[in-house]
């Protein structure tokens, strides 16, 4: 079922830590698909559904088929950013998320993107 889009629902806050960033402090293109990882996993925990205690429940995992991240704007060391996440694509085996990330601070869109998750058993 595709959901219509709407506000994203759910926002996580977090500081850009040193580890993140390289030579300029700028924030490694990777580590984006590590914050919209936090983000999604917050969510579940948000709506009771924690991971990976749910998914062992069933028997199940889910897998992570597809990533993508569009940069608009560096992040830097000590930042804060606020990573939004909303479900767009629900069925009984595959669950899609959309995300945006911006800096606190002043809002500016630093990144946005989705990920695509499979349920196996």
């Amino acid at each position: 079922m595709s959901l219509s889009p709407a506000p994203f629902p759910f926002h996580h806050r977090l500081r850009v830590r040193w580890v993140e960033v390289d030579a300029q402090q700028v924030v490694f293109n990777g580590h984006y698909l590590t914050y919209f990882d936090i983000a999604v996993t917050e969510y579940w925990r948000s709506i009771g559904l924690p991971y990976p205690i749910t998914t062992a429940d069933t028997g199940g995992e889910m897998y992570t088929v597809k990533s993508t991240v569009e940069y608009h704007s560096p992040a830097r060391y000590d930042d804060e950013v606020t990573i939004e996440a909303r479900p767009t694509l629900l069925s009984p085996v595959r669950v899609r998320f959309d995300y945006r990330l911006t800096r606190a601070t002043d809002g500016v869109l630093l990144a946005k993107g989705h990920t695509v998750h499979a349920a196996v058993n």
